[in-house]
C-alpha cells in the first residue's frame, strides 16, 4: 500500500497487529501511550500528517496488546533512538 495507507507495516519494533486492526505503526505507538496513561504530543508538518495522528483516537488497543507492546519496549535499551536524559 502506498504512502499514508492504513497497512500493516513491517516494523522491527511495532509487530503487525491482528484484524481488526489497520492502523499505521504512528497511530498504534501514540495510543499505546494513551493506553498508559501519557498524552503524547505528536508533531504535524501538513494537514495529512495531523489526520494521520488523529487516527490514533477514538480506539484504544486491548489489554492483551498493550502488555505484548510492553515486553517488546522493554527490550529497547534506553539509549535507543532519541537521546534521552538522565537524572
Amino acid at each position: 500500500m502506498g504512502r499514508g495507507g492504513r497497512a500493516r507495516a513491517p516494523s522491527l519494533l511495532l509487530p503487525p497487529l491482528p484484524p481488526p486492526h489497520l492502523y499505521l505503526t504512528a497511530q498504534v505507538a501514540l495510543n499505546w501511550c494513551l493506553c498508559k496513561g501519557t498524552l503524547p504530543i505528536p508533531g504535524a508538518k501538513n494537514a495529512r500528517q495531523a489526520a494521520e495522528a488523529a487516527g490514533a483516537l477514538g480506539w484504544r488497543l486491548d489489554p492483551g496488546e498493550v502488555a505484548e507492546l510492553d515486553g517488546l519496549s522493554a527490550k529497547i535499551s534506553p539509549g535507543l533512538g532519541f537521546p534521552t536524559e538522565t537524572w
